[in-house]
C-alpha cells in the first residue's frame, strides 16, 4: 500500500490484557508477544498510531498514592513513583515489538501535554509526525499529565484517542480487551451476553448494565471508557473492542474486520 493511501489506525493495548491486574507489576508476555506479532503483519500497511494502559503495574500506584486527586495528595514522589511503574510497562511493551520487527518509538504524553481539571487542552502532534516520517510507529501510553488546576492529573488512553482524534481523523479505533468486547445483562432475556454493537437506542442500557472492575482502575473504569469512546464515534470513526488474548482477532479489527467483538457507533 502507497504512503499516500494509508489508512490511520490507532491501537489500544489495554492494560487488562497486557498485564495480570490482580498481580502487581506482573506483564502478561504471551499476550503482549502474539498483539507484537500481528501489528509487525500489518505496520507497513497502514498509518499505526499504538498506546498501552497501565494495568496491573501503574494502576495500583497510582491508587496508593491517591494520584487521580492531584498533586496536592500524591506529592511529587507519588508522581514519579506512577510514572516510573508506566515505563516498566512501556519497556516490555516496547521490547516485545522491536523483537517482532516494529520499529516503535515511545511518545510519552507528559512529555507534551497539558490538561485543565482532567482534560487535554494541549497535546503537542509533532513527536508523533517526526516518527511517522521517519518510518517508525509511534507508542504512546495512559500517563500522568500536568494540569494547570490540580497539579497533575491521569490521562487515559481513551482520553487521548479522544483528543488526538480530532486532529488526527483515524479510519478506526481497536480497543485491545482480555474478553470478546462488552457484555451485560440483556434486558429483553436477562442472559449475560456479548454486546455486538453499543449505538444510540442501547447505549444508556449498557451503561448502567456493565460491571465495573474488582481490581483498582483509576482511570474510570468501563463506564468512563465506553463514554469516551462513544463521543469519539460521533465523528464518524470505526470503534472496535476485542480480544487480544485470541489469535488473529487484533488483526481482523485492524483490518476493519473483527471475528467477534463490539463495535461502537453513535447516531443509530
Amino acid at each position: 500500500m502507497s504512503e499516500d493511501v494509508k489508512k490511520t489506525v490507532f491501537v489500544k493495548l489495554g492494560g487488562s490484557a497486557i498485564t495480570h491486574k490482580g498481580k502487581e507489576s506482573q506483564a502478561n508476555l504471551p499476550v503482549i508477544d502474539l498483539s507484537s506479532s500481528q501489528i509487525s503483519e500489518l505496520y507497513n500497511d497502514f498509518s499505526l498510531i499504538l498506546a498501552h494502559g497501565g494495568g496491573g503495574f501503574a494502576h495500583p500506584v497510582a491508587e496508593r498514592h491517591n494520584v487521580s486527586k492531584g498533586i496536592e495528595k500524591c506529592k511529587a514522589l507519588g508522581l514519579a513513583n506512577t510514572r516510573m511503574a508506566i515505563q516498566g510497562l512501556n519497556s516490555i511493551v516496547l521490547t516485545s515489538l522491536l523483537s517482532k520487527e516494529v520499529p516503535a518509538l515511545t511518545i510519552s504524553p507528559s512529555t507534551c501535554s497539558e490538561m485543565e481539571n482532567g482534560r487535554f487542552t494541549d497535546f503537542n502532534l509533532s513527536p508523533i509526525h517526526h516518527a511517522q516520517k521517519l518510518g517508525a510507529v509511534p507508542l504512546l501510553h495512559g500517563d500522568v499529565v500536568y494540569d494547570s488546576v490540580k497539579g497533575c492529573s491521569v490521562a487515559s488512553t481513551e482520553m487521548i484517542f479522544s483528543y488526538l482524534s480530532t486532529r488526527i481523523k483515524p479510519e478506526r479505533i481497536v480497543i485491545g480487551a482480555n474478553v470478546d468486547g462488552v457484555f451485560w445483562d440483556n434486558p429483553d432475556n436477562g442472559k449475560r451476553e456479548l454486546v455486538e454493537e453499543i449505538n444510540s437506542r442501547n447505549l444508556e442500557d449498557v451503561l448502567s448494565a456493565v460491571e465495573e472492575p474488582k481490581t483498582s482502575d483509576v482511570t474510570g473504569g468501563m463506564r468512563h471508557k465506553i463514554e469516551e469512546l462513544y463521543n469519539i464515534s460521533k465523528h464518524k470513526i470505526e470503534i472496535f473492542i476485542v480480544n487480544l488474548s485470541k489469535k488473529n482477532y487484533l488483526r481482523g479489527a485492524i483490518l476493519g474486520k473483527p471475528e467477534v467483538g463490539t463495535r461502537i457507533k453513535a447516531g443509530e
